[in-house]
Order: structure tokens, then C-alpha cells, then sequence
């Protein structure tokens, strides 16, 4: 129930950035990984991200099986949406094909798993925007 209501108000938060209509692609992005940024260096919240800690821990053996299911679970569903959003994007022409889609969700995924973790560490959000502006031009945005 904790990861369920943690999803809804925190992980999806982020997301929605990427559905606004009329900005481009790379505004999109922009504007999704500052939102996890931002949640994961607010000082009202545990730092971090309750999902990334979830997701790493699935691996060891000390969560109940039901947990890992839900959060594997959670995850594929995720980078499934990821996956065919830049499918959409990349049909829309909004960014090349040169990487496949498949790539393009990778390194979000890693890029949102990455921040968590600064976040968690202490790195201050700014040195985090920064991080997020230099990942931006790995991207082959159709302008």
C-alpha cells in the first residue's frame, strides 16, 4: 500500500511533465527531471526516493516476495510507458531515431535513478540542475 500511495503521489508527479502539450521535447524532459529533483532535495520529505531504495533492495534477499513482485511490477510498467513515449516522440519527429527508443528510456530511467541517489547523498539541487542541463545535449533533439 505504501509504495501505491507513494507512486501516485510522488513518481507520477514527475511524469505528467512530459504530457504537456505545446513545449518541446527537451523542455519536457527538462521540466521532469527538475520535478525529481526536486522532490528527492525537499527538506519536508526523507531523502531520496522510497521507490529507487525499493527497486535497489529487490535484488538482495530480505523483502517479502509479494513486495518484490510489486515493485518489479511498478518498474516494468514504468519503463513500458517510458518506452513508448519515445516511441511516440521519435514518431512525431521530435527526436531523431539515431538511438532507439529502447536506449532513449535507458538513459532516463538511469539518468531519474542517478538523481535520486544525488539527492539522497546530499547534493545540492543546483549541482543537480547542472547535471540535468549537460544530460540534455546527449539528447538528438529535431528542433
Amino acid at each position: 500500500e505504501s509504495i501505491d500511495c507513494y507512486f501516485k503521489q510522488h513518481i507520477s508527479v514527475p511524469s505528467q511533465a512530459l504530457l504537456i502539450e505545446n513545449q518541446s521535447l527537451e523542455t519536457r524532459l527538462r521540466n521532469m527531471l527538475t520535478k525529481v529533483a526536486q522532490m528527492v532535495c525537499d527538506p519536508t520529505l526523507p531523502g531520496g526516493c522510497l521507490f529507487v531504495l525499493s527497486l535497489s533492495e529487490t535484488a538482495g534477499q530480505y523483502l517479502p516476495e509479494q513486495i518484490v513482485s510489486e515493485v518489479n511490477a511498478r518498474f516494468d510498467s514504468y519503463t513500458a510507458s517510458l518506452l513508448e513515449f519515445f516511441e511516440n516522440e521519435q514518431g512525431l519527429g521530435n527526436i531523431s531515431n539515431k538511438s532507439s527508443a529502447k536506449v532513449l528510456m535507458g538513459y532516463i530511467i538511469s539518468l531519474q535513478l542517478g538523481i535520486a541517489n544525488m539527492g539522497r547523498s546530499g547534493v545540492k539541487k543546483d549541482d543537480i540542475y547542472d547535471v540535468i542541463e549537460h544530460s540534455l545535449l546527449s539528447f538528438d533533439f529535431n528542433k
